[in-house]
């Protein structure tokens, strides 16, 4: 399975696409590009240091996945100053 991962405008690279249940993962390069051994049904999922992590299920009728992975907002519980 090919396919590339941006943020909606920039590609981003190094992020981490792992077949869900299973060890084969892959990282994008520096055009947010990657490809990985899937299979119909397989949940791919995306994982990038501060982003959220998002997920696809791969299907029969999609040649390359185009994944858009927005900025992670993390919420502190508490600011000590």
């Amino acid at each position: 399975m090919k396919g590339n991962v941006s943020d909606f405008d920039q590609p981003i690279s190094n992020v981490t696409v792992q077949v869900k249940g299973t060890d084969r993962k892959v990282k994008t390069d520096s055009e947010g590009n990657f490809n990985i051994k899937a299979q119909t049904g397989d949940v791919l999922v995306y994982t990038y240091a501060g982003r959220e992590s998002t997920a696809s299920v791969v299907n029969t009728t999609t040649n390359t996945l185009l994944v858009t992975m927005p900025l992670g907002v993390k919420n502190l519980d508490e600011v000590i100053l």
